[in-house]
């Protein structure tokens, strides 16, 4: 984390306060102190990030949503379950942004989203998200990958513990 700090301030100082590789460099210091458990910096650094590219004209909408499903994982990750569902919407408000309909940007914030309702156990919504992601993950991952054999897991679970038996298996 400390070599990511150092390579936030190199970035600002030769690029600038306002640029986008100090946006990009403030994002992976997030993501680094988010794998360290210091949540407090991330949700700091990866707020940073936003304001940055959001204020950019040619940022692309995909790294927005990046940023903003970090900041969703972040918050998840921190007990800040109301402030992640609040990230994980802005992410997909801008993945939907994004001119590029094959990345699965979208998919994977809907799966953490639904993730998140299961959790919260707002299983008819995460239902209703998984339903939703499933086709875009087969499309993006594979019948056979490991990724939508996670998501059928969790879709299952959610319609077992609603008593929907049948659509479980």
């Amino acid at each position: 984390v400390s070599a990511m700090a150092d390579a936030t301030h190199i970035a600002q100082r030769h690029f600038g306060a306002r640029s986008a590789q100090y946006a990009h460099a403030l994002r992976y210091h997030g993501q680094a102190a988010r794998m360290v458990g210091d949540y407090g910096t991330a949700i700091e650094r990866l707020e940073q990030a936003l304001a940055i590219q959001r204020a950019l004209a040619e940022t692309d909408q995909r790294l927005i949503a990046t940023v903003w499903y970090n900041l969703g994982q972040t918050r998840k990750q921190a007990g800040d379950i109301d402030g992640a569902a609040k990230a994980y919407q802005s992410a997909l408000d801008a993945a939907a942004r994004d001119p590029d309909p094959v990345r699965p940007t979208r998919a994977v914030v809907l799966h953490s989203l639904a993730n998140l309702e299961r959790e919260r156990g707002n299983r008819a919504r995460a239902i209703e998200l998984y339903a939703q992601v499933r086709p875009q993950f087969e499309k993006f991952y594979g019948a056979d990958s490991p990724t939508l054999a996670t998501l059928l897991n969790n879709y299952g679970e959610a319609e077992a513990h609603s008593g929907n038996f049948a659509d479980a298996a």
